[in-house]
C-alpha cells in the first residue's frame, strides 16, 4: 500500500490540507484592529482566546477535503473507487475556492476592513488537484496492468 506512488501523493495531499485547516487563511486589517481568518473562525489579533466569528462552512468543507483522500489512500484494493474519491476531492478543492471568495468578501463588508490573502494558503488546494490528478493516472495505470495481466492468465 504505501509503496505505491500514488499513495504518496494522496499522502502528501492530506499533509497539505492539514496544513490549510490550522494556519492563517487570511487577514482583514480595520482602522482599530487586524482579524486573522483560520478555517473555522475569525480572530482579533489583540485577543487571540475569544473568537469574534465563527466560519463553520469553510471549516467542514476543509475537513471534508481531508478525510476524502485520507479514505482513498485505504481504498487501494478497489481502484475505480479510488479515482472517484480522488476526482471528488479535486471538486472539492474548487469549491473551496468559492467558498473562500464568498465568505472572505461576506467578512470584509461585515468588519469593513481591508482583506489580505495568505497566497501559499490558495496554493494548496490548486497544489492538491495537481496531486489528485497524478494519483489518477498512477492508479489508472495499476488498473490496466492488472487487466492485462489478468487477460494473459484466461488464455
Amino acid at each position: 500500500m504505501i509503496q505505491r506512488v500514488q499513495t504518496l501523493f494522496l499522502i502528501a495531499n492530506v499533509i497539505l490540507l492539514a496544513l490549510l485547516a490550522f494556519l492563517p487563511l487570511a487577514s482583514f486589517t480595520t482602522s482599530e484592529t487586524v482579524y486573522m481568518l483560520r478555517a473555522d473562525s475569525l480572530i482579533n489579533i489583540a485577543d487571540l482566546e475569544n473568537p469574534q466569528l465563527v466560519v463553520w462552512p469553510i471549516f467542514i468543507l476543509i475537513m471534508c477535503m481531508i478525510f476524502i483522500p485520507f479514505i482513498a489512500i485505504f481504498l487501494f484494493k478497489k481502484r475505480l473507487l479510488q479515482i472517484r474519491f480522488c476526482i471528488f476531492s479535486s471538486v472539492l478543492n474548487i469549491l473551496y475556492y468559492a467558498l473562500f471568495f464568498y465568505e472572505t468578501n461576506l467578512i470584509g463588508k461585515e468588519i469593513s476592513g481591508d482583506l489580505s490573502v495568505k497566497y501559499f494558503m490558495l496554493l494548496i488546494p490548486a497544489l492538491t488537484i495537481v496531486l489528485n490528478i497524478l494519483a489518477i493516472k498512477r492508479i489508472g495505470q495499476d488498473e490496466m496492468l492488472i487487466k492485462s495481466l489478468n487477460s494473459r492468465s484466461i488464455r
